[in-house]
């Protein structure tokens, strides 16, 4: 860290260091410095798109954008944080919310010309497709669905399992229950699942 920009800390240590340690969700340990870096470890390689701050200024937003990154980090994989890290960097250099972050995320991974996969649950006598579900992609929301019958798409939220429960996703064990909203067809549908996905959120790391 010694080719970058150092001043002493807030806590009085005036050689680099680090400040905050956490855990990423498949167990990868990431760590802050003082001077907003972000490493695999302490001792690790820089984070892809880690913020190299060279004056006070850069220190300052990269600290920023660190701390963001720290907050939510054990909610993703160690292959998803390089891009938390650009959401956290283009937050930190604006409003510097979390809110912006995890917005600023889903739009970077968000799917371009996204395409249903379905699985068909039920066929009548000659072949035909009755009634099927797509479950979303992971980095779209998993805990959403689509319940395709008798000309409408229904958007399903995972649940754990109730009367209210309309059908369950037996290979993955899931169930899934009504969300009220509805369309005609796959087009409108498409268009309008960007507002409805959520990623959760943890209270705490």
């Amino acid at each position: 860290m010694s080719h970058l920009f150092h001043q002493p800390c807030s806590c009085g240590e005036a050689k680099s260091h680090v400040v905050a340690r956490r855990m990423t969700s498949d167990d990868v340990p990431i760590a802050l410095w003082d001077n907003g870096a972000l490493t695999w470890g302490s001792l690790g390689h820089f984070v892809k798109n880690s913020s190299h701050p060279r004056t006070a200024e850069h220190a300052r937003v990269a600290l920023r954008a660190g701390r963001l990154v720290l907050g939510d980090v054990c909610l993703y994989d160690a292959k998803e944080v390089p891009t938390l890290v650009s959401a956290a960097r283009w937050a930190a250099a604006r409003d510097g919310l979390p809110g912006t972050m995890r917005a600023r995320y889903r739009k970077l991974t968000e799917p371009r010309g996204l395409v249903p996969r379905w699985t068909v649950e039920e066929r009548n006598a000659r072949g035909e497709v009755v009634s099927r579900y797509w479950i979303l992609p992971r980095l779209l929301d998993p805990t959403l669905a689509v319940w395709h019958e008798r000309g409408v798409y229904a958007v399903m939220r995972r649940t754990s399992g109730s009367l209210s429960t309309l059908f369950r996703a037996d290979r993955q064990s899931q169930a899934f229950a009504p969300t009220g909203f509805e369309f005609k067809t796959q087009r409108e549908l498409l268009r309008a699942l960007p507002s409805l996905v959520s990623r959760p959120v943890k209270e705490s790391c």
